[in-house]
């Protein structure tokens, strides 16, 4: 049965027809144990899907394209699974800091001036617009990213899930009580790709 896979540009995620969509970034695509398949996973360890090469399809019902070899429908699953949505100005937001920031911190909006957002603070989290791309002083304006790629050469994250941790840092650790709010998914140990969801209030 064929599968149309790809990278949907008008959402900037990654479509496997008829299993689910996922963030650009989050899948991997390797040669199945099993002869003349392929492997897909997510970068979080879970399997989404074995595919036989000759059933893979673009997503484009129009398009004629069909791989010829198992090395083909590898490299094209593998091409689409590396892309991602260009991050335009309408995504990177300037606001006026009314108090020093740090780089690469989450922040949110409140009484028209930016604080840090802290999980364990409901007002906050509701109102996280993303991530400072670097440092600025008081009165200064930082450049505010809320989707794509962000890289820090400091970092050291494994695959998977980024969430908001205290004070506006990022982390891997899911807060046990507070909200959770995923603010993306690192894609390699430098980088992370904004993709702000909707936060999970915990009860206490």
């Amino acid at each position: 049965m064929t599968k149309a896979v790809g990278f949907d540009e008008m959402t900037g995620s990654l479509v496997i027809m008829d299993n689910g969509v996922f963030p650009a970034g989050s899948l991997i695509a390797y040669p199945s144990p099993w002869p003349e398949r392929i492997q897909v996973d997510s970068i979080a360890g879970r399997g989404e899907q074995i595919i036989e090469w000759h059933d893979v399809r673009r997503l484009d019902p129009a398009d004629p394209w069909m791989p010829a070899s198992l090395d083909e429908a590898l490299a094209y699953l593998r091409g689409e699974f590396a892309k991602r949505p260009a991050v335009e100005d309408g995504f990177v937001l300037t606001e006026a800091a009314s108090t020093a920031m740090g780089g690469h911190r989450v922040v949110a909006r409140r009484d028209g001036a930016l604080v840090y957002a802290t999980y364990d603070d409901p007002a906050a989290v509701e109102a996280v617009i993303g991530v400072t791309r670097g440092a600025v002083d008081v009165g200064g304006t930082p450049d505010i990213q809320r989707v794509g790629p962000l890289q820090e050469p400091s970092w050291s994250w494994a695959d998977g899930p980024v969430y908001l941790g205290a004070n506006g840092q990022l982390t891997q650790q899911a807060p046990e009580h507070g909200a959770v709010l995923q603010m993306g998914v690192a894609v390699s140990p430098t980088t992370v790709f904004l993709d702000i969801q909707e936060p999970y209030h915990l009860t206490s």
